[in-house]
């Protein structure tokens, strides 16, 4: 450069950086649309706090938005679990009635049917048990004979190992 082999150019180098600092510094003139009227002063300051409570309002509405959206999402999950188990238990209630079906279509034959018949019922037995008694009394002051019979038989029917009927008949003859 030039400068650097001119005597002074220190003196000179100085005077160039003060002059562009000055430059830089000085403030800028305003532009034809700046007004220094307070009213419009005002009213920017209004808007300013206009916006700034707008934007604090609109946090808050966010904030709730955002709550409702979580409250939401949980709610969905819930309700995609409980749609997940209602289609396992339809899916199991198909299969159940499928099987019914299948075991109703597929009805024994009348030999087979009276086989399992007896073999629910199983073996069934009669036993008689009760008491019998007869008396015979004679009168010697009045010559009358007195007979009575009395006979109560027990009736036990088994059908099945679970399964018993008890029966009792009371049979009295007397005479006088």
């Amino acid at each position: 450069m030039v400068l650097e082999y001119l005597p002074g150019r220190r003196l000179l180098r100085h005077a160039m950086l003060s002059i562009a600092v000055l430059v830089l510094a000085r403030p800028l003139p305003a532009l034809s649309s700046d007004s220094k009227d307070p009213r419009t002063l005002d009213q920017i300051r209004k808007e300013i706090h206009q916006i700034l409570h707008d934007r604090e309002t609109d946090r808050e509405e966010i904030k709730l938005l955002r709550q409702r959206v979580e409250q939401l999402e949980n709610e969905n999950g819930q309700l995609k679990a409980t749609n997940v188990k209602i289609e396992k238990d339809t899916s199991q209630t198909a299969e159940q009635v499928k099987t019914l079906s299948d075991s109703v279509d597929s009805a024994p034959s009348r030999t087979a049917f009276a086989s399992a018949f007896n073999d629910y019922l199983g073996r069934h037995r009669l036993t008689i048990a009760g008491a019998a008694a007869g008396s015979f009394i004679y009168d010697r002051q009045s010559p009358t004979n007195t007979f009575s019979l009395e006979f109560e038989p027990i009736f036990f029917y088994r059908m099945n190992d679970w399964l018993m009927f008890e029966g009792t008949l009371i049979l009295e003859t007397s005479s006088i």
